[in-house]
């Protein structure tokens, strides 16, 4: 039920049913926030629930996709409660701008480009619950667990927890000198303990990690990057191109080891000591582990939701469980180019599919249309773009001239998969008309589109796989 004592403040109230827990959820709303009081004990199994016509939601982790999830829910539901759970005590930040913070290039402020935590609150007047982790979903009774056994129950529940760094499975890795570069956290703790480095391992020789080797290289600091892999970006880049990349690096006196995964680190106390699978070693003042990240499901039970790589969801964002939800880097949705299923973390992704959830718990109509595999990095000098799954099976055709370079597979007339390097510029106009190809098979390429990609110096030849048929 809902009571209201003016026009600024209501309140309401509601019990939950949780086995073993009674829990009473007290709620006050003024004209800038809902704050909410829980009153809980502990009572053995009781029929008696009493839920009033005041709904809530609950999401878990707050970046770029749980933000984006509470605020389009509190747009279409302005009584809603909307409890936010968080590990830590920041606001959301873009992981991709961490090393750019590192390197000098943006102050710390600007790694949060959704505002401070009370700005956010005052804006979307939800519970932010700092330091709460949430140990352990039961989705199909739509319960969170945290600490100490405590159990609270929502009508909807969204998964946006992210995803974090991972670091190869090293025994006795040393505390002192090992760093990661994915938080915000990650990125102070590196940039505080770059004075006075004079050498430096990277593992991981994909897009944070050339982002990590160039601040270095810039500092004068002697950078090894190491990778399992033998090639640059394995994921991202075909042999050829990945062969120039290494090629510029190693010019501007980066050391590559690659095919050669780190096995082993030990600590002198002064230098760290790298040992890598093809017998080798080198020393280094401190390690920056770029070596990809992992979604943060651990607190999801298998058996109760689908997961693949992320949690599996549809296009309206709905996992395999009712009324739960999952957007952005935990999760993995449409592809337009396979049709299926994949993991693809971008922040606009995130933000995509946040909004998606919010809406839909809202019964607002709104669909994820799908995104592309797609990174842009720009690194010394070189500007890099993959679009596409480059493992693609289909002719390769490559093509170079204008001072730039492209490589792509083709597959029953189109363009499943390219890379770009040294021309940013083509970037959009490329990935807009893999995605209109995909999206629209029969519909040709619009006169616009075909003079933006001409115009950036896209051949005729590679228009026309596009979709350009007229070019």
């Amino acid at each position: 039920m809902q009571y209201r004592f003016s026009n600024s403040f209501k309140y309401g109230i509601y019990a939950q049913n949780i086995p073993h827990t009674f829990a009473v959820n007290i709620y006050f709303r003024d004209s800038t926030c809902i704050y909410t009081i829980y009153v809980l004990g502990l009572f053995k199994h009781t029929n008696t629930t009493e839920v009033v016509d005041i709904k809530s939601a609950a999401v878990i982790g707050f970046g770029c996709a749980g933000f984006s999830a509470a605020r389009a829910l509190r747009q279409a539901e302005p009584e809603r409660v909307i409890d936010i759970y968080s590990d830590t005590a920041e606001a959301p930040y873009n992981p991709m701008l961490t090393t750019y913070y590192v390197s000098g290039k943006i102050d710390e402020s600007t790694m949060f480009p959704l505002g401070d935590l009370e700005t956010i609150k005052k804006e979307l007047r939800v519970n932010i619950l700092c330091g709460t982790p949430v140990k352990r979903l039961r989705a199909r009774e739509r319960v969170l667990e945290l600490d100490g056994g405590r159990g609270r129950q929502y009508d909807d529940i969204i998964i946006a927890t992210g995803a974090g760094a991972v670091i190869p499975p090293i025994k006795n890795l040393p505390e002192r000198g090992i760093y990661t570069m994915r938080t915000a956290s990650d990125a102070r703790r590196l940039e505080r303990a770059l004075n006075g480095v004079k050498s430096a391992v990277v593992v991981g020789a994909q897009m944070v990690g050339i982002k990590v080797v160039e601040l270095l290289v810039k500092r004068g600091i002697r950078t090894v990057l190491c990778d399992m892999e033998r090639q640059m970006f394995p994921a991202s880049a075909y042999e050829r191109t990945a062969a120039v990349i290494a090629g510029r690096l190693e010019r501007a006196g980066v050391e590559l080891r690659l095919g050669a995964a780190i096995t082993g680190v030990s600590d002198s106390g002064k230098v760290l000591s790298a040992s890598f699978s093809d017998g080798s070693e080198t020393s280094a003042d401190l390690i920056v582990f770029c070596s990809g990240i992992r979604p943060n499901i651990a607190f999801v039970d298998r058996e109760e939701i689908d997961v693949g790589v992320g949690i599996k969801t549809d296009l309206h964002m709905r996992a395999s469980v009712p009324h739960i939800y999952a957007a952005g880097d935990c999760c993995e949705t449409y592809s337009p180019l396979t049709g299926k299923n994949a993991y693809i973390g971008l922040w606009a992704n995130s933000a995509m599919q946040g909004r998606v959830a919010g809406n839909t718990i809202a019964g607002v109509q709104d669909e994820y249309h799908g995104n592309l595999i797609h990174n842009i990095t720009h690194y010394m000098d070189t500007d890099f773009i993959s679009v596409g799954d480059v493992r693609s099976e289909g002719e390769r055709v490559f093509w170079q001239g204008h001072g730039w370079q492209l490589e792509a597979t083709v597959s029953d007339g189109k363009i499943a998969a390219l890379n770009i390097l040294d021309n940013a510029g083509v970037s959009g106009p490329v990935k807009n008309a893999l995605l209109h190809r995909a999206a629209h098979p029969e519909q040709p390429m619009s006169v616009h589109a075909r003079l933006l990609l001409s115009s950036a110096g896209v051949p005729d030849a590679i228009i026309k796989k596009l979709g350009g048929e007229g070019a």
